[in-house]
């Protein structure tokens, strides 16, 4: 009999301890399936997370590159630009070096007038216009001077004829105390033109 007792204690004790392991087994699982999940969804998060700051970086890359990419282009167009007038003054420069050279020459051919001979007065007209064209005023005012200074634009004595040449925005001021008395420009454009510290006496304009 006491045999029979401690076997079914003993069984007892088996079943009992079979069913704490398997509810321990069961919060267990459970604990781990919802370990699992919480796992699932960090994965998740973190997965989303990555991929806002992957197209934030991809933004922020891509506005770099554009900026980087205006900043070339711009430097480039400066570049071309500050050329471009590099350009633009060695024309003009060399321009205004080759019209002073032959009218000097055609000076020397004609005694020193442009105008006594009508086929030089004609030319010469010609040229000067063309030239003002293309100059810039600061270079217009060069010019000028150099015909004044060779006696052929002075009132009174048959000057050589300017008209409607676009001489808009000279400036004689730059020459401190220049004496352009008698100066001709009769029917020459002048607007915002500007004779500031010169000597004007007997000028036509």
């Amino acid at each position: 009999v006491f045999t029979i007792i401690v076997t079914l204690h003993q069984t007892n004790l088996a079943q009992r301890q079979r069913l704490e392991d398997q509810q321990s087994a069961k919060i267990q699982r459970e604990q781990d399936l919802n370990n699992a999940k919480i796992q699932r969804e960090q994965d998740l998060n973190t997965s989303a997370q990555q991929r806002l700051d992957d197209r934030e970086q991809a933004k922020k890359q891509r506005a770099l590159d554009k900026e980087m990419t205006d900043q070339q282009l711009n430097s480039s167009e400066e570049q071309r630009r500050h050329e471009m007038n590099i350009a633009l003054a060695q024309y003009r420069d060399n321009l205004l070096t080759d019209y002073i050279r032959e009218i000097g020459e055609l000076l020397k051919m004609n005694n020193g007038s442009l105008t006594n001979d009508f086929v030089t007065k004609t030319l010469t007209r010609a040229k000067t216009l063309a030239a003002i064209r293309q100059l810039d005023p600061s270079r217009n005012v060069e010019l000028i001077r150099f015909l004044y200074e060779a006696g052929q634009l002075s009132t009174g004595k048959n000057p050589l004829d300017l008209s409607t040449a676009q001489l808009n925005n000279i400036d004689f001021s730059s020459f401190s105390n220049l004496n352009i008395s008698g100066l001709s420009l009769s029917g020459a454009y002048l607007s915002n033109s500007s004779f500031a510290h010169s000597e004007l006496f007997n000028m036509d304009f």
